[in-house]
């Protein structure tokens, strides 16, 4: 009985793996007609890659990460641009944040991506950052409920990169905005990261397991709330999402790239005006583990 228990759990667990394998082939297929006919943009295989709703903080945390890796790096690690737009969009930003200002919403795709390299074991080892920047909601196409999709959807060829790149990736940054857990349920936001969390737990189960950094963003917001803690409220509201996530590598980070805010005379929070990376925390310690590299080799 024990052994047809067995080689019944064998044969349906194969029998998934056989879907999931033409599911995520299927992905790739579309993503990469998608790109040729299009020429569109697409993180490099085996990148680090950025994801998040739209608004949760993804574009302030990519500069104030690398910002803070340039200042940091002190020759044991080395960052290099992979080309001048991502220099410029760095530096561009990190300026209008200094004069109290936010990174303009995003209009056109584009890519960002820099390269990281350090040595281990006394070989030299090379990981890419990949911020690829999509207009709009792709995020949110590529994960909503595929019973409410449409195949028209004007990001929908964009939404099928991203996933595409997820399933290249050598570890995953997912950004959530720390004021929508605080904010309560979200029954758009839940629906999200279940078809999210579902996608890599199926990646996971053809490709092996993922490094997964989750940044609870704008931290900011919260100093002095000592009993408010995003990844408890994380477990507790959105339960599935954060089982499935612990059936890869994950670990969870509070952060902030800004360290603190001003409110402006319109009421608006705002970056300080004599703002500097080195305020910022728990920025660069994700990229660093999903890279596998030690804190000691760092200071």
């Amino acid at each position: 009985m024990l052994i047809e228990s067995i080689a019944g759990a064998t044969a349906a667990y194969l029998a998934y793996k056989a879907i999931n394998e033409k599911h995520i082939k299927k992905i790739k297929k579309l993503a990469d007609d998608y790109v040729k006919k299009f020429n569109k943009k697409v993180s490099k295989e085996g990148s680090v890659v950025f994801i998040g709703q739209t608004n949760a903080g993804k574009t302030v945390y990519f500069v104030a990460m690398v910002d803070q890796l340039l200042r940091h790096s002190e020759g044991k690690y080395k960052i290099t641009y992979k080309d001048s737009n991502t220099e410029r969009f760095v530096i561009d930003n990190i300026a209008k944040m200094k004069k109290s200002g936010w990174p303009l919403h995003t209009v056109n795709e584009a890519l960002y991506e820099i390269d990281l390299n350090h040595k281990s074991w006394g070989m030299n080892h090379t990981g890419t950052i990949s911020f690829h920047d999509h207009p709009g909601d792709s995020f949110e196409v590529a994960f909503s409920d595929p019973s409410k999709k449409s195949e028209l959807s004007t990001y929908a060829g964009d939404a099928l990169i991203l996933r595409k790149e997820l399933i290249e990736a050598k570890g995953i940054i997912l950004v959530i905005d720390s004021a929508v857990l605080h904010e309560g349920q979200s029954a758009e936001f839940r629906e999200v990261l279940f078809n999210l969390t579902t996608f890599l737990k199926e990646v996971a189960m053809q490709n092996g397991k993922k490094r997964i950094a989750v940044i609870f963003a704008k931290a900011d917001l919260f100093k002095g709330h000592t009993d408010f803690h995003p990844s408890n409220v994380f477990r507790d509201q959105y339960t599935d999402a954060y089982n499935k996530l612990a059936f890869m590598e994950v670990s969870y980070y509070y952060a902030s790239a800004v360290g603190e805010h001003i409110i402006n005379t319109e009421g608006e929070m705002m970056p300080p005006s004599d703002y500097n990376t080195s305020k910022a925390y728990n920025v660069i310690e994700p990229v660093l583990w999903l890279l596998d590299i030690k804190e000691k080799d760092i200071k």
